[in-house]
């Protein structure tokens, strides 16, 4: 086995390498694509399954515990399964039990706060997860300090659900009582005991939650997804790459005599976007779309408007897509408010414009202008009346955070 730190060393340089070699390319006979094919080229990737890396790890991680909850009536009853602050942990989640392939055909997966984002008044949490799980009677909501959690060997003929709470970054606020519902929701997970529990959170939200309620002393065990390697990265986008690189790749590009230095490039190239990404799926996808070129001497650029991701995914069409070398965009400077604000739509991992005045205990109409220049910078982005973090400026955001003294955990 090799020295895990030459590896590193030895990937480091190959992707410094890699970067050069791309680096001298002319750029005079590449075009960077549309916006709108951009957009289309990252729904179709996020209408795929996340990567099988992800999947693997979180099956890896539940079926133990799993297993052991259905055979030992004092086993834990839960797993906390903790992400990026840009990831898609929800999705992640829902793959991963989706497509397992253990045994489970006896167990109930119910999802009874499948929160996409926190209720409008964000103090009415805590009723309404007691009315989701009023919809359930296998769980006790009710005089939950006056239930026996003492489990016995007949319990175990009861255990046959399992609960899934996608997104705990959604059931709480940064701001005075803005944790009741995840404290009330904690109460109902260790008083009941025959149903096991599978939550989802980013990094930064469960250490401050940690910090308000004490969170971590009541789960024992936590999971965090893995980085992901350029070849996992590779083998998530295979099915697009051969779509819209690969076939017409071969076809139309010049023959290369030496295959060892073209399949060097490939894999160098997936190892230097992996480290750009941070391992970090979302972030990988953006870097990889923005990567993506059209060849000058193909396309008509009075007409590029005019050309459609189908004609892309035409193996017999010329529009052949170039990949350079990926890139992490500079970030802009930022004030010390900017940093407080960005700092607590990391926390949220995705928030509104007046969950975010809450948190930071100021009117909306104060934090309006810094929120319009932070959109305008393509700092923040908004999705469905929600802001959070653009992906690709998180890398550098994130070390900008550290360097200013910030905490940052493991985001």
């Amino acid at each position: 086995m090799g020295n895990p730190w030459l590896n590193k060393i030895s990937n480091k340089i190959k992707s410094l390498f890699v970067k050069s070699q791309t680096l001298n390319q002319d750029d005079d006979d590449l075009l960077e694509l549309p916006q709108f094919l951009k957009i289309d080229i990252k729904q179709y990737v996020e209408s795929l399954d996340c990567p099988q890396a992800y999947q693997d790890s979180v099956q890896e991680a539940i079926a133990p515990i799993l297993k052991k909850w259905l055979q030992d009536p004092e086993a834990d009853n839960s797993i906390v399964l903790l992400g990026n602050a840009v990831e898609n942990i929800a999705k992640i989640i829902d793959n991963s039990i989706e497509n397992w392939k253990g045994d489970r055909s006896s167990l109930e997966i119910i999802t009874p706060l499948p929160f996409p984002q926190r209720p409008r008044n964000i103090f009415t949490i805590t009723e309404q997860i007691k009315q989701s799980f009023e919809l359930h009677p296998q769980v006790e909501i009710e005089n939950l300090e006056e239930i026996d959690i003492i489990p016995d060997e007949e319990s175990l003929e009861d255990r046959t659900t399992i609960i899934v709470i996608p997104c705990l970054d959604q059931l709480f606020l940064r701001d005075i009582e803005g944790w009741d519902g995840v404290i009330f929701l904690r109460e109902i997970i260790i008083h009941n005991p025959n149903c096991f529990w599978i939550i989802g959170c980013n990094h930064l939200a469960w250490d401050f939650l940690d910090y308000v309620c004490q969170i971590k002393a009541y789960f024992n065990t936590i999971h965090s997804l893995p980085p992901l390697d350029g070849e996992m990265l590779k083998n998530w986008l295979d099915p697009v790459i051969k779509t819209v690189v690969s076939n017409k790749w071969k076809k139309n590009q010049p023959k290369i005599n030496n295959i060892a230095d073209q399949d060097d490039h490939d894999q160098n190239y997936w190892t230097y976007l992996a480290e750009e990404s941070s391992g970090v799926s979302s972030i990988a996808l953006n870097l990889w779309i923005n990567s993506l070129r059209f060849n000058r001497d193909d396309v008509d650029e009075e007409n590029i408007s005019q050309i459609t991701f189908e004609q892309i995914l035409d193996t017999e069409s010329t529009h052949t897509l170039h990949q350079i070398t990926p890139s992490l965009p500079d970030l802009p400077s930022l004030t010390i408010d900017d940093r407080y604000l960005l700092h607590s739509v990391l926390i949220h991992g995705h928030i509104s414009r007046p969950h975010l005045g809450l948190s930071l205990g100021e009117p909306e109409s104060q934090i309006e202008a810094q929120i319009q220049q932070l959109l305008r910078e393509s700092i923040l982005q908004r999705k469905n009346g929600a802001l959070s973090i653009t992906f690709d400026h998180y890398p550098k955001l994130k070390n900008e955070l550290i360097n200013n003294n910030f905490f940052v955990g493991n985001v």
